[in-house]
This record gives C-alpha cells, structure tokens and sequence, in this order.
C-alpha cells in the first residue's frame, strides 16, 4: 500500500509545484509580455505557454528521473521516503528549469539602456531624448 502511495505522489506531486509557481508569477509575467509583445492577444499566447511550461517541467522531470518506489518493498519505509525525496528535489529542479529558461529569454529582450519610468516596448533611452543642438 505503501507503494502505491509513493507512486501516486511521484505523479500528484509535481503538478502542484510547478501550479503554485505559475499562478504566482501570473499577473507580473503577462503584463511584462504585454509590453514586449505589443497586443493583448500575443501577450495571452505567450503567458498561456510560460504557464504549461511551469507547470509541465516538474512533471517531466520528476517522472524521467525520480527514482521508481515499485522497486521498494512495501515494508522499506525508508526506501519510500527516499523517493518521495527524490520526487520533491527532481519537482524542485523541474520548476526551476523552466523558470530560468524564461527568465533569461525575457531578460535579452530589455533593453541594457531604457528608462524605467517610462511604460511602453520602446521606452525612451537617454540618448533617444536628448535632441540635437540647433546649428546657426
């Protein structure tokens, strides 16, 4: 029974983690997709896919790599929990996959100089707002 239940969390587990990341990080990462993808609908697109990436990278991970508690007997309590160890770090590493991939992607798309506090894809860079002197 016992393993029945580690090969049931193996599969539940996961999916929650990489659920809690995607939900967090939700509202930021479509209003940033926002502004680089220049409509509401590309932006709905490209969160949508963050989203399942977030949530499919512990699945993915935990189930290529998690150890298989079948190969405990149902008495080895510490082989079972071995493997739900394995499942929460494989899920852990899963999610962070992702999030990285993302994250650095994202990040290559700011631009190094823009303004802050200015809203929009082309924010106004320094250089872009200082304007030529008037030659008499």
């Amino acid at each position: 029974m016992n393993t029945v239940i580690a090969l049931a969390a193996q599969f539940l587990l996961p999916m929650p983690i990489g659920y809690a990341i995607a939900l967090y990080l939700r509202a930021v990462t479509r209003r940033l997709l926002v502004d680089m993808c220049g409509t509401e609908q590309r932006a709905d697109f490209w969160t949508r896919i963050v989203m399942v990436m977030l949530v499919l990278g512990p699945l993915t991970l935990s189930l290529a790599f998690g150890r298989n508690p079948a190969q405990c007997s149902a008495s080895e309590l510490v082989c079972l929990v071995g493997a739900l160890r394995a499942t929460l770090a494989t899920s852990l590493f899963g999610a962070m996959l992702p999030l990285m991939a993302i994250a650095l992607r994202i990040s290559r798309q700011i631009p190094r100089d823009a303004d802050p506090s200015v809203p929009g894809r082309l924010a106004a860079t320094p250089a872009a707002t200082e304007r030529p002197a008037a030659s008499a």
